[in-house]
């Protein structure tokens, strides 16, 4: 009886659309959330059944990066152990924290560099749809602010944001390098910039901006800057000013810095308690009481977490639960690994970008606009820590995909020097 092998590739692409259609037909359908835990069992799946490459990175000269997981891995059990975590909690915060980054090595062990361009094709094309999603929410179903979430449901700013900011860079990266999809980058510029105004991140505002000003610093100097910084002008007036039709306040706050230090400095009760700008000496004093094991490694990794399971709910999050410290990725992992903990994280993330930097000369015009695509993501990545929980949450997939996606790249030039194996396990 012949056996049917699924390449890991696919499995992974799958979890990536997957994630995207549950999370958009949760809410328009009522589709249950649950069904997101198919992702765990691929995941796991993926883990057991195909070979491991384990000496890639080695092989491709980012040994750094398995070294800073592995620092990580040991400040994680010296808070577990430290705190006496139960097993039960640790291996639920282990998924809720690392899934992305298991998810990141599985991307660069398997996918090939076609793989990535067809997903990219595949995020601009959605893109159209997650704008339809947007207007419809907003002018239809009446939703406005945090509920609009374009195809990632209603309520899902952060997947909406991470995902604009990842189209508007490929776009504006493919048209400085290759001066092609004008259209497509107007469109993407536009569409978020619209979305932002009716969801009222004002957040992603910034964060195009700053995607606009890295991809102008880093591509090739070419007559296209001259085209594409007055479009981009126009582009980000227009959507300033529709969002100061539909929120004139926000958009007030927007425009002055000095409101934008009070907005990330505030807190508010019942919705977000702990400042983002600070948040480390608020927890450190009203909740470790300045306890100097806990301000460096935390209440241990899944001490600090919840789930619609009850026996996955811990002490305490039933005593801090209510200052929504889970919507914050620097606050959560502050609670469960300390400030060691959390910069032990950020430090993966400046590791990759520092290995993206070195590569991006090594590798053609084409596969370069991946690279920077995945440089730039790295980079608000590192931002969102302090904004929202982007990189703990369910499509958190796809932005530690497009990070991993410019080693992809880069992996296929090594391969054709012959430098490492074949796809073993990726038939």
């Amino acid at each position: 009886m012949k056996t049917i092998k699924i390449p890991a590739r696919k499995i992974i692409g799958f979890i990536i659309i997957y994630t995207i259609v549950v999370s958009s037909l949760s809410s328009e359908m009522e589709l249950p959330q649950n069904l997101l835990y198919v992702n765990d069992i691929l995941l796991i799946f993926v883990l057991f059944a195909y070979s491991k490459k384990m000496n890639m990175f080695e092989k491709l000269g980012m040994k750094k990066i398995i070294y800073v997981l592995c620092f990580l891995a040991l400040v994680i059990a010296v808070g577990v152990i430290g705190n006496m975590v139960s097993l039960k909690l640790v291996l639920w915060g282990m998924r809720n924290t690392f899934r992305g980054i298991i998810f990141f090595i599985f991307c660069v062990w398997y996918l090939k560099y076609e793989d990535v361009q067809k997903m990219f094709h595949i995020f601009v094309k959605l893109q159209y749809v997650n704008f339809a999603l947007g207007i419809y929410q907003f002018f239809i179903l009446g939703l406005e602010q945090d509920t609009v979430g374009g195809i990632f449901g209603h309520g899902n700013g952060n997947a909406l944001c991470i995902f604009c900011v990842i189209v508007c860079a490929y776009t504006i990266l493919s048209y400085l390098n290759e001066k092609k999809n004008l259209f497509n980058m107007i469109f993407c510029l536009g569409s978020s910039f619209i979305l932002a105004a009716l969801a009222e991140e004002k957040f992603l505002f910034i964060e195009i901006v700053i995607t606009f000003l890295i991809a102008l610093a880093i591509s090739r100097r070419n007559y296209a800057k001259l085209i594409i910084i007055p479009v981009f002008v126009f582009v980000t007036i227009m959507g300033l000013q529709i969002f100061e039709s539909i929120f004139p306040k926000a958009a007030k706050d927007l425009m002055s810095v000095s409101l934008m230090e009070k907005y990330a400095t505030s807190s508010w009760l019942g919705s977000y308690y702990i400042p983002r700008i600070g948040s480390y000496t608020f927890i450190s004093e009203k909740i470790f009481q300045n306890n100097l094991f806990n301000k460096l490694f935390g209440f241990g990794m899944g001490n600090c977490d919840t789930s619609s399971f009850s026996f996955l709910q811990s002490n305490y999050y039933n005593k801090y639960g209510y200052m929504n410290y889970r919507w914050i990725f620097r606050q959560w992992t502050i609670m469960e690994n300390g400030i060691i903990g959390f910069w032990g994280i950020v430090a993966f993330f400046v590791i990759v970008i520092i290995c993206l930097a070195k590569i991006r000369k090594k590798v053609s015009v084409d596969r370069r606009i991946f690279i920077d695509t995945s440089l730039i993501t790295s980079i608000i990545s590192i931002m969102t820590m302090w904004m929202n929980n982007t990189l703990k949450v369910d499509t958190a997939y796809i932005p530690y995909f497009v990070i991993a996606s410019g080693i992809v790249c880069y992996k296929k030039i090594v391969e054709k020097n012959n430098q490492l194996g074949g796809n073993e396990g990726d038939t």
